[in-house]
C-alpha cells in the first residue's frame, strides 16, 4: 500500500516517516513537491491508500484540495498544518468527505499513528 505526501519540506514529516517505518511496515511513502507532480504520480504510480497534504505548499491549498478530492474519490485526505494555515482552507472541502482529517501537530507520534490508522480503514 502507498501513501502520497504532497509537501515541499519532507524533513518536517520525520515523525510521520518514523511512524510508518515502525508501525506500518507494509506502507510506502511517495513524496510529491507540488500539485502537478502529485497528479502525475496519481496517474502513473497509484493507487494510493490515502493522501497527505502539507498546507505550506506554494499553490492554493483549497484549489489543490478540491482537485485532489475529484481525483481521489472516497480516499481520505489528511491535511497537515498549523492553525493559522488551516484557516485559509475552505472548510466545506474538508468536510466533503467524512474520512478527511486535519493534523495540526506532526510531533505527536500518538496522534500521527491514530490518523494513519483511521485513514487506512
Amino acid at each position: 500500500m502507498k501513501i502520497l505526501l504532497v509537501t515541499k519540506d519532507e524533513d518536517k514529516f520525520e515523525v510521520l516517516k518514523e511512524c510508518i517505518k515502525d508501525k506500518f511496515v507494509d506502507l510506502h511513502l511517495v513524496i510529491a513537491p507540488n500539485g502537478q507532480e502529485a497528479f502525475n504520480l496519481i496517474s502513473t504510480d497509484g493507487p494510493f491508500a490515502f493522501f497527505l497534504m502539507d498546507t505550506e505548499i506554494e499553490e492554493s491549498i483549497s484549489a489543490l484540495l478540491n482537485d485532489m478530492m475529484d481525483m481521489s474519490g472516497e480516499r481520505p485526505i489528511v491535511i497537515c498544518g498549523t492553525e493559522e494555515q488551516l484557516q485559509t482552507i475552505n472548510k466545506s472541502l474538508i468536510i466533503k468527505n467524512e474520512a478527511n482529517t486535519v493534523l495540526k501537530n506532526l510531533k505527536d507520534s500518538g496522534k500521527v499513528y491514530q490518523v494513519i490508522s483511521s485513514a487506512l480503514k
